[in-house]
């Protein structure tokens, strides 16, 4: 997955009283709010919470400050996300007051499933805690909250599979979805948390996916996303990725389809060239991690730095306009000097559109974390300086190529900064600034790019091709 950024899926809140164990009362008229951290699985699951928690009854609440439940969904694939989870989560019980004692707080996802009981304890005091493998158990989880039950653990899921029901998520988009294909990953990099948070990989029904698709694209949506831990990974009887993806490409009136996120060695040539078609759109992301091959195979990656580049390659022969994305990770242990430089190479190579560049930070289960040779953090932050200097570089000059060019933009927010500005996607996932005037939130249009900067893009509206979503 992808740089971890914070979302808030619905914000709601307000007193939430102890409940009689004879009296089971419901939680209508009360609001919640799911603060979300991480990829864009967590996005997912999200979205998947909220619909139960409406289903129970509650709203959406205006604020954070206003809700009566607060659910924090957690990340825990660094250390700094980690920090970020339980940061906020230490800071929610302090917001009780004598008119507000009786709030809910609970945790959901990675860092509930590392952690877990700790997190009903100072400092953290959570009302209950549900692990990333125990999802299907919210709604047991809400019943036990109604009976006035509190400091509930659920760290596994009593069903055998991951699965969910599409009826129940609360989608924050009309326009795009995301819909998994896949849970949990089975690669067991030497520095990665999620199979011990996520489990092994499991594979989705493919039947369901194909509904789920077809049911969002009748309802209106117009760009799906793919995923999973390790989406080209999938595999369901005689179903693999390529046969998926050909047949959810045959779904009428879908505009894009895209899957997140690839794992180098899982992409295969068949993919690459059906990626080259519509509605599948020029987009991938590739996580190289690191250039030297010394360094893959500590991390048990599975590829070469030859085998890498050369699907680098399919996807530039194949792919017109493709835009490849990765993920380069800093300071693994034992990096040295001529590692990092082959790296820089690599990058070079490459010419990567963008890149989400990270210090390594060493994670509980892991193999990696036992690793001697620690690099010191004076040696780890000049590196990194140097890889953000030929990163900023590349996006310069892969967003240029964009000037002059018009782009189908599906926009889908206004711009935090200026609200004058509307922001969209392209089918590159490059955000690109519209004035707001000229569009709405929801609607797709092509667009003239008047400029690039090192992020985004500016364009200007030139067609107006479907109108936004009925509410």
């Amino acid at each position: 997955m992808t740089k971890v950024k914070a979302y808030r899926v619905d914000a709601g809140i307000v007193p939430i009283k102890l409940i009689s164990r004879t009296k089971r009362p419901t939680l209508d008229n009360k609001t919640y709010s799911i603060i979300t951290f991480g990829c864009q699985m967590n996005k997912l699951d999200s979205e998947v919470a909220a619909g139960h928690l409406q289903a129970a009854g509650l709203t959406p609440a205006q604020t954070v400050e206003s809700a009566d439940l607060l659910l924090v969904n957690s990340c825990s694939v660094r250390a700094k996300a980690q920090d970020r989870a339980t940061t906020t989560l230490h800071s929610l019980p302090q917001t009780k007051n004598a008119t507000r004692s009786t709030r809910l707080v609970g945790i959901m996802g990675c860092v509930a499933q590392q952690m877990k009981e700790k997190l009903l304890d100072a400092p953290f005091n959570a009302d209950f805690v549900i692990g990333a493998r125990a999802l299907p158990r919210l709604p047991e989880i809400i019943d036990r909250l109604l009976a006035g039950e509190r400091k509930i653990v659920a760290s596994e899921s009593e069903r055998p599979d991951c699965d969910y029901d599409p009826a129940v998520i609360h989608r924050t988009g009309k326009r795009s979805a995301y819909v998994a294909v896949s849970r949990g990953c089975s690669n067991l990099c030497t520095y990665c948390i999620v199979p011990y948070v996520r489990g092994p990989i499991w594979h989705r029904n493919p039947e369901n996916i194909i509904n789920e698709v077809s049911q969002l694209v009748q309802s209106g949506y117009l760009d799906l996303c793919l995923l999973g831990q390790n989406v080209n990974n999938y595999s369901h009887g005689r179903w693999h990725f390529t046969q998926l993806l050909e047949r959810l490409a045959q779904t009428d009136r879908l505009r894009r389809l895209r899957f997140i996120t690839t794992h180098p060695k899982d992409l295969s040539i068949e993919t690459v060239k059906l990626m080259a078609h519509p509605p599948l759109v020029p987009y991938i992301s590739m996580p190289l991690q690191s250039g030297s091959d010394r360094i893959l195979r500590l991390m048990n990656r599975g590829y070469t730095r030859t085998e890498y580049l050369e699907k680098v390659a399919w996807l530039r022969e194949h792919i017109d306009g493709s835009f490849i994305s990765t993920d380069i990770m800093v300071g693994f242990p034992g990096e040295s000097e001529a590692d990092f430089e082959d790296t820089l190479e690599v990058v070079r190579l490459a010419k990567f559109d963008n890149i989400y560049s990270f210090i390594y930070s060493p994670r509980p289960f892991t193999k990696a974390a036992s690793l001697k040779n620690e690099v010191p953090r004076d040696v780890v932050k000049q590196r990194f300086k140097r890889l953000l200097a030929l990163e900023r570089q590349n996006n310069i000059d892969s967003l240029h190529r964009f000037v002059g060019s018009t782009l189908e933009v599906l926009v889908d927010g206004a711009s935090r900064k200026d609200r004058a500005v509307a922001c969209g996607r392209c089918p590159q996932n490059v955000v690109v600034n519209l004035p707001h005037d000229s569009c709405e939130v929801g609607e797709l249009v092509l667009a003239t790019i008047t400029t690039a900067g090192i992020h985004s893009l500016v364009g200007k509206v030139t067609r107006r091709l479907v109108p936004a979503a009925k509410s």
